[in-house]
């Protein structure tokens, strides 16, 4: 409506190099990497599959309308001193990341499922958490992908058994892809200390800025969120 916003955008095969937060984290949805200081901070060292995403840069001026499909990952920063725009949401009927995998996904090729990997990966979070509870998903996750039994967690078969169904499904009985699938999903974004990423959406040219519910930045910059 008023101003200019620089928009960065990403396609829905990008998101395993976005390294998401996980789905019972404050900022799920949102990436944990800053592309504006990468790979400043250690960034470089734990987020390394960043370097194989593919943003899209450009500028929205007054009258200007941008239309993001589902499931894209953006990232939008006023380049004026005010900038004022209006979002409109709207229902698709294509599966969205919350949605339940649809049957034509079970023996997908890599390049599908990289596109669907949002809704895959927080499938595969919600069994794990319905089987061990919210506050032990980042423990259960490591030991899937360690394929370690841990202590002291009783619903831990329960949830092993959910996932390892579940890829089995989805990979037609593959079970090396799914070995290799449920490696990279927690590589990176499990078993760390998520508020450290948190900070990392504070160093930025300008000094420290905050982050409010809706994934906007002060400052007139916005962290990544997917839609």
């Amino acid at each position: 409506i008023y101003g200019s916003k620089e928009v960065t955008l990403w396609p829905p095969e990008d998101t395993s190099g976005l390294y998401p937060f996980p789905s019972n984290h404050p900022a799920t949805r949102q990436a944990m990497l800053n592309p504006e200081s990468y790979p400043s901070h250690g960034q470089g060292e734990r987020f390394p599959r960043y370097t194989t995403t593919r943003p899209q840069r450009g500028v929205l001026h007054a009258g200007d309308i941008l239309f993001l499909p589902m499931a894209w990952w953006h990232m939008m920063r006023s380049s004026t001193h005010l900038g004022v725009s209006v979002s409109f949401w709207h229902d698709s009927k294509r599966p969205g990341p919350y949605s339940a995998p649809p049957p034509s996904l079970r023996g997908a090729g890599d390049r599908r499922v990289a596109r669907l990997t949002a809704l895959v990966w927080i499938r595969i979070e919600e069994l794990v958490k319905e089987a061990v509870g919210d506050l032990a998903l980042d423990r259960a996750m490591v030991a899937l992908a360690r394929m370690e039994m841990p202590k002291g967690m009783s619903g831990f078969p329960q949830a092993l058994e959910k996932v390892k169904g579940f890829l089995l499904w989805l990979f037609e009985d593959d079970a090396v892809r799914a070995g290799k699938f449920i490696e990279a999903m927690v590589d990176g974004r499990f078993g760390v200390d998520h508020d450290k990423c948190v900070h990392i959406w504070y160093f930025g040219e300008d000094g420290a800025t905050t982050v409010s519910a809706t994934g906007e930045r002060r400052n007139d910059k916005g962290m990544v969120t997917e839609l």
